[in-house]
């Protein structure tokens, strides 16, 4: 049997300025876990840090500025940190993996809006960029009868961009 117990303290500490025009926001969730999992893996505590820092700005009451930046590290999920093969269902097996953070990540976004609510115009445009590393990639063997899924060692990267615009006028 796999026996995997954890602690987890999330403290999520947050700063916000106070002015009126401008409006930062760092956000630096912290997360010390420990997991005491049997055999080879043994006892660890992790230290994690994803820091997220925003800044919001009202030029004109009307219009409103954001930009937002953070990075990342995820962790596997604590069904998959075992080092054996487990049967899943009646043909399947999952392998695991010994390795605690899977991927990682970084992002930076910027959303712009305008309202004038005594005429009914709204816009609002967002645009973001992220790029992934990732450690692993997911295989699938099939041995007779049944199937193996596990992980393999097989870095990869990718990004990806989005755009987002919106325009609206009320009705009478």
């Amino acid at each position: 049997t796999i026996l995997t117990v954890y602690a987890r303290v999330p403290p999520s500490p947050k700063s916000e300025g106070r002015d009126k025009t401008r409006a930062p926001t760092w956000n630096p969730p912290v997360t010390l876990s420990s997991y005491f999992l049997p055999g080879a893996m043994g006892t660890r505590p992790e230290f994690s840090l994803a820091p997220s820092l925003a800044a919001g700005f009202r030029l004109p009451p009307r219009l409103s500025l954001t930009l937002r930046g953070s990075a990342r590290r995820s962790p596997a999920s604590l069904h998959d940190i075992h080092d054996s093969s487990i049967l899943t269902d009646y043909r399947s097996f999952s392998a695991g993996v010994d390795d605690y953070y899977t991927s990682s990540g970084q992002s930076l976004s910027a959303s712009y809006s305008y309202r004038n609510a005594p005429s009914g115009i709204f816009v609002m445009a967002m645009g973001s960029y992220g790029w992934n590393k990732s450690k692993f990639g997911t295989v699938q063997n099939v041995v007779g009868d049944y199937v193996f899924y596990s992980y393999q060692s097989q870095p990869s990267d990718s990004r990806n961009a989005m755009a987002f615009f919106n325009a609206s006028k009320t009705l009478d």
